[in-house]
C-alpha cells in the first residue's frame, strides 16, 4: 500500500473515532447522570459494574487503539456488562 493510501486510512480512522468519542462524552454529560439519579428512585444500583466506567473505558480505547481494534474491545466489554460477569478493576488491554 503506498504512502498516500495509508495516510487517507490513518486520518480516516482518527476522524470516526472522534466522533465515536463526542458521542460516548455526550452520553456521559446528558443520560449517566439521569441513570445515576434513576438509582435512588427504584432502589438498587444502575451504575457500571467496572473500574474504569463503560463510558470511560471505550474513550481510552478509542485513543490508545485504531478505530477497528478499539470497537472490538469496547464490544467485548459491553458483552461482560451483565450480572452473570464479574465485576471490578477491567484495565485496558
Amino acid at each position: 500500500m503506498n504512502q498516500g493510501l495509508r495516510t487517507i486510512f490513518y486520518y480516516s480512522d482518527r476522524f470516526i473515532a472522534t466522533l465515536l468519542s463526542i458521542m460516548v462524552r455526550l452520553y456521559q454529560l446528558l443520560l449517566s447522570p439521569l441513570q445515576n439519579g434513576l438509582s435512588s428512585v427504584v432502589g438498587f444500583r444502575c451504575g457500571c459494574r467496572f473500574l474504569p466506567t463503560c463510558s470511560d473505558y471505550a474513550l481510552q480505547c478509542l485513543h490508545k487503539h485504531p478505530f477497528h481494534r478499539a470497537c472490538w474491545f469496547i464490544f467485548k466489554r459491553l458483552l461482560r456488562c451483565q450480572s452473570l460477569c464479574k465485576s471490578g478493576y477491567d484495565p485496558i488491554p
